[in-house]
């Protein structure tokens, strides 16, 4: 496992809101500059450009080269980049990883097809590939709510043994399999947590980041419990934060992405509408989550 992969793939990573404008049909780049900026100077550890919270699968295909240029280009170098650049087909993952790294970017994330259940072998076959697209280290997302397959354990070492990893997004959302992979496998590969709910779990068992979206509307908050359960080892104070986020973390996790976005307009930030078919939340959810935004940042 490479220093860099240790270097940029810690602390609380973001999966940056694509803000949208014309009803959700075009990308607001002056926004997405804007809110750049200020998850930069919030002292988030870095980004990630055109994830699943981003609406990356939503973009067309030059708007997600355009949006990751726009991130990069506004982080200045302050904080690592990493582009998603999964996609249906090989060809077009790595044509975005190849633009990707032309673009300044630190890192990929991919998660594989997210329509055909891939095998074994063929799961092996595209992350060779990915990998040989460019000489960024790579992150796998293991996210079978999206693609319909879930690695083992085993797996996610073999990609990693193979040198076409060097760091899981792990979106499954099994605690136990988490664990196994910090407690046995940290020396591998960089293990990051991709489950909100298991965020505190994650990190007193190790993990040393996290891909958080929730970070988006409240990135002083995420970074805190990081930095107290993580860097100080301040569980009284990390349990605090935490007995306010659970329950916010909880209640996006029926809708995500526009849980996300309207937790974004609540706190001030201007992120446009969803692109459709994505739906924001009614009157009465809205109202939910602005008194859940409140108990989180009153801990």
């Amino acid at each position: 496992m490479s220093s860099d992969a240790t270097s940029i793939f810690r602390g609380i990573l973001v999966p940056i809101v694509t803000p949208m404008k014309d009803g959700g049909d075009e990308v607001d780049e002056k926004r997405l500059i804007e809110l750049t900026d200020g998850l930069v100077d919030s002292g988030v550890h870095g980004l990630v450009a055109c994830g699943s919270t981003g609406e990356g699968p939503l973009l067309r295909f030059e708007e997600r080269k355009r949006v990751t240029e726009v991130v990069v280009e506004a982080c200045r170098g302050r904080i690592p980049v990493t582009a998603h650049v999964g996609a249906l087909t090989t060809r077009e993952s790595m044509s975005l990883a190849r633009h990707a790294e032309e673009a300044g970017a630190n890192a990929l994330m991919a998660v594989q097809s997210f329509y055909y259940q891939l095998s074994w072998p063929e799961t092996l076959a595209y992350h060779r590939e990915l990998a040989e697209a460019t000489s960024l280290p790579v992150i796998a997302y293991n996210f079978p709510a999206s693609t319909g397959v879930r690695f083992t354990t085993d797996q996610i070492v073999e990609l990693a043994a193979r040198g076409y990893i060097a760091s899981v997004k792990d979106s499954v959302g099994d605690a136990l399999q988490l664990n196994e992979l910090l407690l046995a496998h940290s020396n591998d590969l960089v293990v990051l947590n991709g489950w909100d709910a298991l965020a505190l779990d994650a990190f007193l068992h190790g993990s040393p980041g996290m891909v958080w979206g929730l970070a988006n509307a409240l990135p002083e908050v995420c970074v805190e419990l990081y930095e107290s359960a993580q860097v100080r080892g301040d569980l009284q104070r990390a349990q605090a934060l935490w007995k306010g986020l659970w329950p916010l973390c909880d209640f996006a996790a029926r809708s995500y992405v526009p849980s996300v976005k309207a937790a974004c307009e609540l706190v001030g930030l201007s992120v446009g509408p969803l692109r459709r078919p994505l739906q924001p939340l009614d009157a009465e959810d809205r109202d939910e989550l602005g008194r859940l935004i409140k108990s989180a940042t009153a801990a």
